[in-house]
């Protein structure tokens, strides 16, 4: 756990950066639109002909802002509303089953030919930025993120590239193991949140997640993590739902970066507690021998 005296001194940082630096920061991520928009032209993204027969209902959609077409909209769960029909390795929601989302909307949008997400703050800046600046730095270094194709700062909303696959979270649901917020209540009787609801299921996921991934594909995972935090970035929110299994590639891609803060400036010995966090997280996804989860029986490792 991070300690007290940490704690409170990243409170304070973040007051600071709330109250004093905000305006600062989105007037120099402003003036610096371009740079973004053209390293993230460089990175990855998929052409919208990949949802093949599809692409002949887009045209017949609105275009908003002369620049993208809403194809769907994601809910609570991250399951998708569509507009156009199924659209590959998503989950879908039928419109009375919709549960919104709580601090941002999700949209499934056609940027320009490219299939992207467009992510909108509801005016709240602070997550806006965090988001904004996590993507753009780790893009520059290569790590396996979406990339940034527009950027709006007066709503304030992001359009960054679809990652093509599904996320752990869902494919666990697939294996039969129904993790989803909205089914926590009704088959475990607690809160979503509740840490008793990890406890509870822990075993079940377990027993499925090697039909789902492999040594590999986890060991790739502790690269990219690695990879994060040489850049001073903790993601803060390290779960199955922020961790998409790419479809072609096969290769982990982390997503939502809105609760990520970056460090450049804090010492050492204060990161490497914050970067300790992060691992706690992921051994209570993949277990305590994180990398090497599979090597002992789904049964026997902690969390």
């Amino acid at each position: 756990m991070v300690p007290i005296y940490l704690r409170l001194l990243l409170m304070v940082h973040e007051y600071v950066r709330k109250r004093i630096y905000i305006k600062n920061e989105l007037l120099y991520w402003s003036d610096n639109k371009q740079i973004i928009i053209e390293q993230g032209r460089n990175g990855y993204k998929k052409s919208t002909a990949i949802l093949g027969e599809i692409c002949q209902h887009i045209d017949r959609l609105p275009v908003e802002n002369n620049r993208y077409r809403v194809l769907g909209e994601f809910d609570w769960d991250g399951l998708l509303l569509s507009y156009v029909g199924i659209i590959p390795h998503q989950q879908l929601v039928t419109k009375d089953e919709f549960i919104p989302r709580t601090r941002n909307d999700l949209q499934l949008v056609d940027f320009d030919g490219f299939l992207a997400v467009r992510k909108n703050y509801r005016g709240n800046f602070f997550p806006f930025v965090n988001e904004l600046k996590c993507i753009h730095y780790l893009g520059c270094i290569g790590c396996n993120v979406p990339s940034i194709l527009d950027v709006d700062f007066d709503s304030p909303a992001l359009t960054i590239s679809f990652i093509n696959g599904v996320t752990i979270k869902h494919e666990i649901v697939n294996k039969g193991v129904d993790i989803l917020n909205r089914s926590f209540q009704l088959l475990y009787g607690i809160s979503p949140r509740d840490k008793r609801a990890r406890d509870f299921v822990i075993k079940k996921i377990y027993r499925v997640l090697n039909k789902i991934i492999d040594s590999q594909f986890v060991c790739q995972l502790s690269e990219e993590i690695n990879k994060i935090h040489s850049l001073g970035i903790i993601l803060n929110d390290v779960k199955y739902g922020n961790i998409v299994i790419e479809q072609d590639l096969n290769k982990p891609f982390l997503i939502d970066f809105e609760l990520s803060r970056r460090y450049p400036h804090l010492p050492k010995l204060f990161l490497e507690k914050l970067f300790r966090e992060d691992n706690r997280k992921l051994r209570n996804c993949f277990g305590e021998n994180f990398p090497e989860f599979f090597c002992d029986s789904p049964d026997t490792v902690g969390i």
